[in-house]
């Protein structure tokens, strides 16, 4: 496997389920935990999160296609032997991506929760029903990566407690505080686009702190949280396959900036 993007356990049977991709495909590696043995290794659909319900003995994922240049994102369960997608239900036509590491599972009530992302700058915490597909609810949750900000990541839930625990961050009392009137739009320029192998983030000086991350089309998360200093700053990509991508810049204030780059 050249690359993993999400791992699960079933604990009853001591497995560990990874997904990733492997010569340009999308593969479900199936691990015997006690000896590290690979159990199968199928080819699978595009994905881009995964949940287990140890009740059931069922693997699930958000399964993802592309319709033009939209993401559509689909609940289903995934049997490890052959690979098989089984779809339940088509998630809201609003999430634009999904944010790894925050999926999590009842197991008692069959929820299973993930973090996506509706514009950039907006995430919801989502909680639907793994049995039907429908959404239980829907919660607008602060994860700016901003020190000047509250914050939580990483939804985990304790099934034998019967809580859902996240990680939490106060926002950084006292100053100096970043420049609020800081315009992205105005400050910022990515080229070129298309490109092939380096991209240019180019800011304007300014006491702006900026940040940027850059997705997938699957909206799977490749670069986090990279510092965008003043003049260019060159990004290089060539290990990513010709294809959409799509990037983020934000400020430790509210401000963001979002668009889509083609790789040749």
């Amino acid at each position: 496997m050249a690359s993993a993007t999400n791992a699960v356990l079933d604990d009853v049977n001591h497995r560990m389920f990874i997904s990733g991709t492997d010569n340009g495909k999308f593969v479900l590696l199936t691990l015997d935990i006690l000896t590290g043995t690979t159990i199968s290794k199928v080819n699978v659909g595009r994905m881009t999160a995964m949940g287990f319900n140890n009740s059931t003995g069922k693997l699930y994922c958000l399964a993802n296609k592309i319709v033009g240049n939209v993401s559509v994102f689909t609940l289903c369960t995934i049997n490890s032997n052959t690979g098989e997608f089984s779809v339940i239900k088509d998630l809201p036509a609003a999430i634009k991506g999904i944010v790894q590491g925050n999926e999590s599972f009842d197991e008692d009530n069959n929820l299973f929760f993930f973090v996506a992302e509706e514009s950039p700058g907006s995430e919801f915490l989502y909680t639907i029903n793994a049995g039907s597909g429908i959404v239980v609810n829907r919660t607008l949750v602060p994860m700016t990566n901003s020190e000047h900000e509250n914050n939580v990541i990483q939804f985990r839930f304790d099934n034998a407690g019967n809580k859902l625990y996240a990680l939490h961050w106060e926002a950084k009392s006292g100053g100096p505080f970043p420049d609020s009137s800081c315009r992205l739009d105005i400050q910022m320029e990515v080229y070129p686009n298309p490109f092939r192998d380096v991209l240019i983030v180019k800011k304007t000086p300014s006491t702006c702190s900026v940040r940027m991350n850059l997705y997938s089309s699957l909206g799977q998360i490749l670069i986090r949280d990279k510092i965008i200093n003043d003049g260019q700053n060159p990004v290089r990509i060539n290990h990513l396959p010709a294809g959409i991508y799509f990037y983020k810049l934000f400020t430790s204030g509210s401000n963001s900036l979002s668009g889509k780059l083609i790789r040749r």
